[in-house]
């Protein structure tokens, strides 16, 4: 995070976490990846893990690129998105009897039909653009399938309802579900944190930025960087304990990349505050 007259703390907290993430995406990059690379075509199963994995990781290489104090919107949104997957990665590892990557899958065809249908009531009375027509054609096509897989996946519910999340639960029960696997503190997170992400995120208001002075405003992205930095490197973690890589060797990788981080995050903030040439 830069700038070039105010080289106070709030300032110096941003620099010193956005050097976290910089430490944190290169470790996912450099030590992560390929360790799962290899799972990414061994099925649906397999790939979506996988890809779930590469979404998180390219919301912190773009963190990388919001350095400027007025890049805190992007900031706060993709903290929020990497929580949420965070929260999937340790369900779907976990829990796998009752939370299989089948019931993410399901989700999402049962979002492309919800979509579908959004549109054709939009356009009953009206000529549907011809962009639009195979989105509508889906409807015709799928819907018998997923309404049956609905009933199959989420029995009790409406086969013509599609569930906001694919746990059919709400994040903040997710977040205390998975907490009951391991001391993630993901509902400490959602209870304290999780409110001034949506705030930040939804431009129905100026919540997330109302009342704040210029000297703390740098302290809106600070914070992001240091959530989003502890949610890369635990994403990390439960997708090699998923695919079964996560052995002696990675676990001593994750022990020094908490060495690194707290170097650069050193740095970071002696450079800002002119403690270290620039």
């Amino acid at each position: 995070m830069t700038n070039e007259t105010n080289t106070g703390d709030a300032f110096a907290l941003g620099t010193a976490f956005f050097e976290d993430c910089k430490t944190v995406n290169e470790f996912m990059r450099e030590k992560v990846r390929p360790l799962v690379q290899r799972f990414a075509d061994q099925g649906q199963e397999h790939g979506t893990v996988h890809g779930a994995f590469l979404r998180a990781h390219a919301w912190l290489g773009t963190f990388e690129k919001l350095n400027q104090p007025s890049d805190f919107q992007a900031v706060i949104a993709g903290t929020r998105a990497v929580f949420e997957i965070t929260v999937d990665l340790a369900l779907l590892h976990y829990d796998r009897a009752n939370l299989p990557v089948a019931k993410m899958v399901a989700w999402e065809r049962s979002a492309k039909l919800k979509a579908a249908e959004r549109t054709r009531r939009c356009y009953e009375n009206r000529q549907l653009p011809e962009h639009l027509h195979e989105r509508v054609a889906f409807i015709d096509r799928e819907s018998t399938r997923i309404q049956e897989e609905r009933a199959r996946v989420w029995p009790g519910r409406s086969p013509t309802s599609h569930p906001d999340r694919w746990t059919a639960r709400p994040l903040e029960a997710d977040a205390m579900a998975a907490d009951g696997f391991g001391p993630f503190g993901f509902r400490d997170f959602y209870d304290d944190r999780f409110a001034q992400l949506c705030w930040g995120t939804h431009g129905s208001s100026i919540a997330i930025v109302r009342n704040i002075s210029p000297e703390h405003f740098p302290t809106l992205a600070a914070m992001a960087f240091r959530d989003v930095a502890g949610f890369g490197v635990l994403a990390s973690e439960l997708v090699l304990r998923y695919f079964g890589v996560f052995d002696a060797i990675a676990e001593a990788k994750f022990r020094l990349l908490g060495d690194e981080r707290k170097k650069w995050r050193g740095i970071g903030f002696a450079t800002q505050k002119g403690y270290l040439p620039k």
